[in-house]
């Protein structure tokens, strides 16, 4: 037995009263507002992380491009933490909200690679096929580009520091190594 259905809830239900044989129309449900990303979340999550991880193995060395794949936290804690990070980051990327904590996880994965040696031109271009994956996945998620924009400026930013910061304990330890090469000089000739 088919119970008529008000215009109203028609629209806002998917299904209307002439498609009895349950075809959906696409409708106001169809959208993904907060409320139903943040439901539909889970599955495209791990999917818009793990495509994420794939993408940044590709900007590796074939040789070392395996170890993102690798999910023993103990046998690659890099692998972990970039995991980790990236679920923090895509969150950030689709809510847009705890910024705080997006930060601070895109700094893990930005310092990781600041000391893995990558430049500043390259700091932010893990970032960018984001943009692509979250478009494909989410795509009635209009700020995702804007953010994932904020992102890239953010990564630069924070490589740059990272470098300036690692630039600097290395001067320090040359500084450190020629005095104690100066005062062993000093020891010996006295």
């Amino acid at each position: 037995m088919t119970e008529a259905r008000s215009p109203e809830l028609a629209q806002t239900t998917g299904h209307s009263d002439d498609l009895r044989s349950g075809a959906r129309t696409l409708g106001r449900s169809d959208v993904l507002t907060p409320n139903r990303m943040e439901n539909a979340l889970p599955s495209r999550r791990s999917a818009i992380v793990e495509q994420w991880l794939a993408e940044i193995g590709k900007t590796y060395p074939a040789a070392e491009a395996p170890f993102l794949r690798e999910a023993d936290c103990f046998r690659s804690p890099v692998a972990h933490a970039f995991r980790e990070n990236a679920a923090i980051v895509v969150d950030a990327v689709v809510f847009g909200d705890d910024w705080k904590r997006a930060t601070q996880a895109l700094g893990e994965i930005v310092r990781v690679r600041a000391v893995q040696g990558f430049r500043p031109e390259e700091a932010g271009a893990f970032i960018e096929p984001l943009k692509t994956i979250a478009r494909t996945a989410l795509q009635d998620a209009p700020d995702a580009d804007r953010r994932i924009d904020r992102l890239v400026k953010l990564a630069v930013d924070l490589h740059v520091a990272c470098r300036r910061r690692i630039d600097e304990i290395a001067a320090r330890e040359a500084a450190r190594r020629t005095w104690l090469l100066e005062r062993l000089r000093v020891d010996l000739t006295s």
